[in-house]
């Protein structure tokens, strides 16, 4: 029963959070920083977004050579433990469905990197960095299907103890 209560309380907190993210997304450049609380031994997931910014283009890393170039999207993340712990939990965080328009066809084209700033959480927040690039396609024609497409993609997080 308990589980199910925090279950439900963190779909809320992640429906509302989900919405002020992206207010605060569609006004900035190109980094996001949303605050996650995830339950003891719950694995929350979450779908992301890596939009380009107005006017802004994103190219291979390497190939930005105009003003309006950018080579990578970066999503910040403060996860917190919703209950008060006296041990350090195990964080893990991992992405997968990865799409690019809406279409997996050149997922294997995106690079997502994930940099936290401690394996572990406890009563104080940790930091992830989500970077998202894209690697340069074999020809024009995939480039041109993928240039200024939105790329989504799952994310999760799950603080454990490692014991199964």
């Amino acid at each position: 029963m308990y589980k199910k209560i925090i279950a439900i309380l963190i779909v809320a907190i992640l429906l509302v959070g989900t919405g002020t993210a992206y207010a605060y997304w569609e006004n900035s450049n190109s980094i996001t920083t949303e605050t996650i609380n995830v339950g003891y031994g719950l694995t929350l997931k979450m779908e992301a977004l890596a939009k380009v910014p107005e006017g802004k283009i994103l190219v291979p890393e390497g190939e930005a050579i105009r003003d309006n170039d950018i080579e990578e999207v970066i999503l910040t993340y403060r996860v917190n433990i919703t209950e008060e712990i006296s041990k350090n939990l195990d964080l893990l965080v991992g992405v997968n469905n990865i799409l690019i328009g809406g279409d997996s066809t050149y997922s294997d084209l995106v690079n997502i990197d994930i940099q936290q700033s401690s394996d572990t959480v406890n009563n104080n927040a940790v930091l992830i960095t989500i970077t998202v690039t894209i690697i340069e396609p074999s020809s024009y024609e995939i480039y041109s299907k993928i240039v200024n497409q939105n790329i989504s993609f799952t994310i999760s997080f799950d603080a454990s103890n490692g014991v199964d």
